[in-house]
């Protein structure tokens, strides 16, 4: 599979993205990274005013809410990428919160880490 980096952490599958779309906004795509990169202010129908020629022309208006939503799409991804880095680490699972369960043998609640659960409790 053919893969790359996008933004500040994502490594992304491109053959997971349909061809169709890959085509339509790969010209776009650095544009997008390059202002996630300087934590500039997205707007998407600025960035389609600003590079006119990496995206479709349409006069349908609703092509246009295409086009911005899809853009919209991709900033998103990239910042939901970079939060998740940010929260993560380089953890490639999320944190387990320590949630207790009822022993069966005296009634009592016990820890799931306590008993060899192996969850990355929080507050530990």
């Amino acid at each position: 599979p053919t893969s790359t980096t996008v933004g500040s952490s994502a490594d992304i599958d491109m053959d997971m993205i349909d061809a169709s779309v890959r085509e339509t906004y790969t010209a776009i795509l650095p544009h997008v990274v390059e202002l996630r990169a300087a934590n500039g202010e997205f707007q998407a129908d600025d960035m389609v005013e600003q590079h006119p020629d990496c995206v479709p022309t349409t006069t349908s208006p609703l092509e246009k809410a295409i086009v911005s939503q899809t853009i919209r799409v991709i900033w998103y991804t990239l910042v939901v990428l970079d939060e998740e880095k940010l929260v993560f680490g380089e953890h490639d699972t999320a944190p387990r919160p320590n949630i207790p369960y009822g022993d069966s043998n005296n009634g009592s609640m016990s820890s799931s880490s306590s008993s060899g659960g192996g969850g990355k409790g929080f507050g530990k």
